[in-house]
């Protein structure tokens, strides 16, 4: 199975410009690009909008995700408005009361994945909670021979930081120890490869769980300085293959790159 991940497009209906990007430029490429490259599944993982979701930006993004020519899957970010994605983008992205956050678990062509919703800058303790049974029927069923003994993981927040200074300190996960714990209480048994944005920077790394990070289709930060700075680099998107046994292979690709 292929997934690529589209992250951080930051859109706007006014401010088409920001620090003189095209922004929407940039995502018309990225959708071009995904398409391209023949995908199952498309991912947008968070921050569709610039600065403040608006039922007027998602109603305009469904023709733009129409391109990518397959399904895709949507996760608000920090910038999102979450209670806004039903009207835009369907049933699927309807809030209820008792749930009142974008979490779902979806076996797309064999391979079991969760989608967490991070907007509110944490998940809450009964988010965390379902997390915590969904993987421990998973190992169950992993155990059986009922399943893959693997998950792919989709949020908009990296859970394992120290990577990037400037994000951090001002934008965290602001729980992501408690999520790490979580994720990482079920290595022994699962595999568990997470896939994420937030950061605007492209990262790769294992602590109990393998964690890749996914550069913007926006801009990049610097990871360095404890201030902000644009780091050079044209948008990206990222390409995830999955085979029958499960194995992760996943490469990022900047604009005017070729891929196989």
């Amino acid at each position: 199975m292929r997934i690529v991940q589209i992250t951080d497009l930051h859109l706007d209906l006014e401010e088409r410009t920001p620090h003189g990007i095209d922004v929407w430029e940039n995502a018309r490429w990225a959708v071009a690009t995904a398409r391209d490259a023949r995908p199952d599944l498309v991912v947008v993982s968070g921050d569709l909008a610039l600065h403040y979701g608006s039922p007027e930006l998602y109603a305009a993004l469904p023709p733009l995700f129409a391109g990518l020519g397959c399904d895709y899957l949507l996760l608000p970010g920090n910038h999102d408005d979450r209670s806004a994605f039903g009207a835009a983008f369907g049933r699927r992205y309807a809030l209820r009361e008792d749930t009142p956050w974008l979490d779902r678990q979806v076996d797309a062509g064999g391979v079991p994945m969760l989608l967490l919703d991070s907007s509110a800058g944490r998940l809450e303790e009964r988010q965390l909670a379902w997390v915590d049974a969904v993987l421990t029927a998973r190992t169950a069923a992993a155990a059986r021979g009922a399943g893959p003994p693997g998950v792919l993981v989709w949020i908009h927040h990296p859970v394992l930081t120290g990577f990037h200074r400037y994000m951090d300190g001002a934008y965290p996960l602001q729980n992501a120890d408690a999520v790490r714990a979580v994720l990482t209480r079920h290595r022994r048994a699962l595999s568990i490869e997470l896939f994420c944005g937030h950061y605007h920077c492209e990262d790769s790394r294992v602590d109990g769980i393998r964690q890749h990070t996914t550069p913007s289709t926006y801009m990049q930060i610097d990871p360095e300085p404890e201030e902000f700075r644009v780091l050079p680099g044209g948008p990206a998107i990222r390409i995830v293959d999955v085979d029958t046994a499960g194995a992760v292979e996943t490469v990022v690709v900047y604009r005017d790159e070729r891929f196989d």
